[in-house]
């Protein structure tokens, strides 16, 4: 468990994720090998100060049409706060 939300842990959220998303494959591997990657991240302190919302479920979508996903990597962030 993170106890302090920071721009560190962020970062360290997403390398960590993207790690476990390209290690599935070797050299010359197809593709559609690949399995979906969830983050889940508990923090004991607010994502979002001053928010009622403890849980955070991130997807990479369009800007111009977010209920277009790019699919395999998803991250949740989960308030221990409430």
């Amino acid at each position: 468990m993170q106890m302090l939300w920071t721009n560190s842990f962020q970062n360290r959220v997403l390398f960590n994720a993207s790690k476990a998303y390209i290690r599935q494959l070797e050299k010359g591997e197809q593709y559609d090998l690949l399995n979906p990657v969830y983050a889940l991240s508990l923090v004991h302190e607010n994502y979002i100060a001053n928010s009622e919302k403890y849980y955070h479920h991130y997807k990479i979508v369009t800007i111009e049409e977010p209920r277009l996903q790019m699919e395999g990597l998803e991250f949740i962030l989960w308030s221990c706060q409430r």
